[in-house]
C-alpha cells in the first residue's frame, strides 16, 4: 500500500499537503465558493475542515497552524469532526 501522503496526492483534489502534530495530514481543496483547509486526512476520508474566503487566506493559515485549537485567520465555518460552527472571531468583528 502507498504511503498516506502519496495516496492523498494521487487523489487529485488535495494540495499543499503537510502533517501537523495532533491533526494528522492536512491539505487544501478548492470548493465552489471557498477554499477548505482539511485536517485528519486518511485513506478512508477526513475528520473535518475550515472554509476560507480565498486561497491565499487558506494557504497562510495552513502554513501558520500549529494544530492547537482552530487555525488562524478569517475562516468562515468549521464542518465535520467537532460539529459545524462559525468562526467566533469573525462574528465579533461583524457585530462591532
Amino acid at each position: 500500500m502507498k504511503d498516506l501522503k502519496t495516496f492523498l496526492e494521487n487523489e487529485g483534489c488535495y494540495f499543499d499537503l503537510k502533517e501537523i502534530k495532533g491533526r494528522g495530514f492536512c491539505g487544501l481543496e478548492i470548493m465552489i465558493f471557498t477554499t477548505r483547509l482539511w485536517y485528519g486526512l486518511t485513506y478512508e476520508g477526513r475528520e473535518g475542515g475550515y472554509d476560507y474566503k480565498s486561497l491565499n487566506e487558506a494557504k497562510a493559515a495552513l502554513n501558520l497552524w500549529d494544530g492547537i485549537s482552530d487555525p488562524p485567520g478569517n475562516w468562515i465555518k468549521h464542518k465535520g469532526g467537532k460539529g459545524e460552527y462559525l468562526n467566533p472571531n469573525l462574528q465579533k468583528t461583524k457585530s462591532n
